[in-house]
């Protein structure tokens, strides 16, 4: 099983962040290479039409629209778990789902982050089956 790593990271660094992440320079030591320079998807180590991202607030905003903008799935994390109590009415349409801070099993955010694997790895399937003919 893949084990999952986290990093804290500034709210200003987030979109910086999962750009690198996307270059494959999240361990990069340094001066990284400018991760806004325009680069094409098939250069990307990790397309970010292949991320998932969870956050919890709106500092999480430009991340969410990163996302959205490049096909990934976002994730709004709150403690209702609704559309009615988002803070902020973007937030509806820069995130696939809202659900609740827990990720037990048969618990929404567990369900959420399921599907999204699948999705994405639906999504990476069907790009090889145009590939291979």
């Amino acid at each position: 099983m893949v084990q999952a790593s986290r990093k804290v990271v500034t709210h200003e660094e987030k979109v910086n962040y999962l750009l690198q992440i996307a270059r494959g320079l999240d361990e990069v030591q340094g001066n990284p290479p400018d991760p806004y320079q325009p680069i094409g998807e098939d250069e990307l180590h990790l397309p970010i039409n292949h991320m998932v991202y969870a956050g919890n607030g709106k500092s999480d905003m430009p991340a969410f629209a990163l996302i959205a903008d490049r096909h990934g799935i976002a994730l709004a994390v709150n403690e209702e778990g609704t559309r009615d109590t988002a803070d902020d009415s973007d937030t509806l349409h820069r995130v696939d789902a809202i659900v609740e801070p827990d990720d037990r099993e048969g618990k929404l955010l567990r369900e959420a982050l399921l599907l999204a694997v699948d999705a994405i790895t639906a999504r990476m399937a069907i790009r090889r089956l145009e590939s291979s003919g």
